[in-house]
């Protein structure tokens, strides 16, 4: 075994820097310009972490189970730092920010300048960078980000955005502990949601396969087809979601629909119907040949 450097061990010796988790959008949003999110994350947050001293993390980072709605909780519950970016007004956005929030976990908020405030309560720090990402805006935006992550890691007369505090709650929220049974009884309530969702994928799948051509009507090759898509569907979680009220126009739907298709393939996106009418949209990573 070869033996490390110098300089290798030097790098080993380093203590690791702490995660700090970005909530934001991860695709593209319309209205934007296609990768803005992206140069946002790359340009803005990434090297503001670095320079506050934090490791930046991302949803999209998140691939090592299929489980991927519950490796972002995981992350938003543990990491000790995030940065939100409200600029969309994102439900999903919003959702993990108020997750942060109800367990009084540091957060910093970002948004770029013009966004109209969604908050009643003015006490609310939030920094704002400007959209045209230029060259200027984007190192004023670095530097801002950064003593904003210092300030709140480094709070001084209370915790920075702290709705607990803010609010004189009595406390966070927290997660119960289980006891055996209960612990089961919560994996048992996990194992049936995602059976579930299984069967509502066999169903779907169903349907597609079933004007196939004379050559697949067996019940062999329907059912060897069956399980080939399955898996693959198992094996590639959404990399997005979108949620459809019932109200949109139905000339909006099928245009954000055919910009999916386009970005994704149209067999890595699917519809499916949610409750009170709602569609929601499903794009999946292509498939690596």
């Amino acid at each position: 075994m070869a033996k490390k450097t110098d300089n290798e061990l030097a790098e080993s010796s380093k203590p690791k820097a702490k995660e700090c988790f970005a909530i934001m959008p991860i695709s593209d949003v319309e209205g934007y310009e296609t990768g803005h999110f992206k140069r946002v994350y790359e340009d803005l947050i990434t090297p503001a972490c670095i320079g506050a001293g934090f490791t930046p993390r991302i949803a999209s980072d998140v691939k090592e189970t299929n489980l991927i709605q519950l490796d972002i909780l995981k992350r938003l519950l543990d990491a000790p730092m995030a940065i939100c970016d409200i600029s969309t007004h994102n439900p999903n956005v919003l959702f993990e920010l108020g997750i942060r929030q109800a367990f009084d976990k540091p957060t910093v908020i970002i948004q770029e300048k013009g966004t109209k405030g969604i908050f009643d309560i003015s006490s609310i720090r939030y920094t704002e960078y400007d959209k045209r990402m230029g060259y200027r805006d984007v190192l004023d935006g670095q530097k801002a980000i950064t003593e904003a992550l210092q300030a709140t890691a480094n709070p001084e007369g209370g915790s920075v955005n702290s709705i607990v505090n803010l609010l004189a709650l009595a406390g966070p929220a927290e997660i119960p502990q289980l006891d055996g049974q209960q612990r089961a009884n919560a994996e048992i309530d996990l194992l049936r949601a995602d059976v579930q969702d299984m069967k509502s994928m066999l169903r779907t799948l169903q349907r597609n396969i079933g004007g196939s051509n004379s050559n697949t009507n067996s019940s062999s090759s329907k059912s060897r087809i069956l399980a080939e898509l399955l898996a693959n569907r198992i094996a590639r979680p959404p990399l997005q979601e979108y949620y459809f009220p019932r109200n949109v126009d139905e000339k909006t739907f099928k245009n954000f629909l055919g910009e999916l298709a386009m970005e994704h393939g149209a067999e890595n996106v699917e519809v499916k119907e949610g409750s009170d009418g709602q569609r929601i949209i499903h794009a999946f990573e292509a498939k690596k040949e």
